[in-house]
């Protein structure tokens, strides 16, 4: 929480949702008392989803982004972040990774790669290209979207969304968060991404972007292998492969 208050722009504020919990988590947050910061404890679990919807529900600034309580705002994030919502609906900047168990590398950046328009819409067909706590959107755009849903991985599924409804979307390479990781993440499970392409909402809003993007059913993508890819250039030759918003494919494979 400091890190996002020190550098949180004049008229900003935080607002945080805790379900109960047994730990000492309100506790703890209670004793902050910095006027822009905002607690609000729900009686009986909401669930991930319903809680984050909640938590902006209860906030009142046209921006909205996201931040999980143990990763840090760098200094930078709120002014480079706003500075590009000029001209967008959704942003978000890269991420410099944390990993606390290990002895060496612990700090390592994302993949520096700036992605937009049709190279974020292709993208996100295969897999998330938008970190959920280096994320930035109008209220607007997430009122129109109707919020997070139940998915699995809401944030994934609320992107794809957003590429489906024709929001102007841009990730670009400056690293805005550190992102801590730890063994029980969800993301940590070798079966994650297998569960999320399985999951009906997220299917159905992939089917959405696809039908935006003019791909019709059994439509053959020259860059599937290349989609599936593992390799940790991924995004870079992907980039590369599609520069520009050049889709153009129809249901003969054009």
């Amino acid at each position: 929480m400091k890190s996002c208050l020190d550098s949180l722009p004049r008229g900003s504020e935080v607002v945080f949702h805790l379900d109960p919990s047994v730990d000492d988590s309100s506790n703890l947050l209670q004793k902050i008392k910095d006027p822009r910061f905002t607690l609000i404890e729900t009686p009986e679990r909401i669930g991930f989803s319903e809680g984050l919807n909640f938590a902006i529900e209860n906030s009142k600034n046209s921006m909205i982004a996201r931040l999980d309580a143990d990763d840090i705002a760098l200094p930078w994030r709120w002014q480079v972040q706003l500075r590009a919502m000029r001209d967008l609906d959704l942003h978000f900047g890269s991420l410099l990774h944390y990993f606390p168990e290990r002895k060496v590398a612990k700090l390592i950046p994302g993949y520096p790669v700036r992605l937009e328009g049709s190279q974020f819409s292709l993208v996100t067909m295969w897999r998330n290209p938008g970190f959920h706590p280096a994320a930035m959107l109008t209220r607007d755009l997430f009122s129109e979207l109707g919020g997070y849903r139940k998915a699995i991985a809401e944030d994934y599924d609320l992107w794809l969304r957003a590429v489906a409804c024709g929001a102007r979307i841009r990730r670009d390479s400056l690293p805005v968060t550190v992102y801590r990781h730890h063994g029980k993440q969800a993301t940590a499970d070798p079966l994650w991404e297998d569960r999320v392409s399985r999951d009906p909402l997220v299917i159905e809003s992939k089917n959405n972007v696809a039908k935006f993007l003019g791909f019709e059913k059994g439509t053959s993508v020259v860059a599937s292998s290349l989609l599936r890819s593992r390799n940790p250039f991924f995004f870079m030759e992907f980039r590369d492969l599609f520069r520009g918003d050049t889709i153009g494919a129809n249901s003969s494979g054009d």
